[in-house]
C-alpha cells in the first residue's frame, strides 16, 4: 500500500538502509497520481507500526496525532474484525438481519467493482454507488453493529 500511495520504490519512494521506506519527493504539480498503481490506495495502521516500516512524509505527519487521540479515547481495537464477528454478542434477530444486509451490500459492492474495472470510476458513478449502498441498507447495517458494540462496551447483553 505504500507503493500504491507514494509511487514505485526507486522513483518517489526509497527503501532506506534501516529497512524503512521514505518518500523521496512529491511531484510539485501533484503528478504523483500519474505514476502510482492505485489511485485510491490507503495504508492505515497504528502510528508505531507505521513509523517502524515508513519514514512519515511531511504531508502525512497528522497521522500520529490522530492515532494518539484514538488510543486515548479507547476507540482503536487491535482485532476489530474478530471482535465484531466472534466476540461481541448479537441477538438472534440482529444476526439474521446482518446476514440479509451483508448479502445485499456485497452484491452492490461486487457489481460496482466489476463496472469500475470495465468502465472506470467517475464522480457520478461513485455517487450512484454510495446511493445504492444506502438503498441496500448500509446505514441500518452500521446501526446494528454500533448498537451491539455499545452493549459490548457497556458489558451487558440483551
Amino acid at each position: 500500500m505504500l507503493v500504491a500511495q507514494n509511487g514505485p520504490v526507486g522513483d518517489t519512494l526509497l527503501l532506506r538502509d534501516d529497512g524503512r521506506y521514505e518518500v523521496k519527493y512529491v511531484p510539485a504539480d501533484d503528478g504523483l497520481y500519474s505514476i502510482v498503481p492505485v489511485i485510491c490506495g490507503q495504508f492505515y495502521a497504528p502510528s508505531d507500526y507505521y513509523e517502524s516500516v515508513y519514514v512519515p512524509a511531511e504531508h502525512r505527519q497528522e497521522k500520529a496525532a490522530y492515532c494518539e487521540q484514538y488510543e486515548q479515547a479507547g476507540v482503536v481495537e487491535n482485532h476489530s474484525f474478530r471482535l465484531l464477528t466472534y466476540v461481541m454478542p448479537k441477538t438472534t434477530q440482529e444476526s439474521a438481519r446482518l446476514l440479509q444486509l451483508h448479502i445485499r451490500l456485497k452484491n452492490v459492492m461486487d457489481t460496482a467493482l466489476v463496472e469500475w474495472m470495465a468502465e472506470g470510476v467517475t464522480e457520478e458513478s461513485f455517487q450512484a454507488f454510495q446511493a445504492k449502498l444506502k438503498e441496500a441498507g448500509s446505514e441500518e447495517y452500521k446501526a446494528i453493529y454500533q448498537k451491539a458494540y455499545d452493549r459490548y462496551r457497556e458489558g451487558r447483553e440483551e
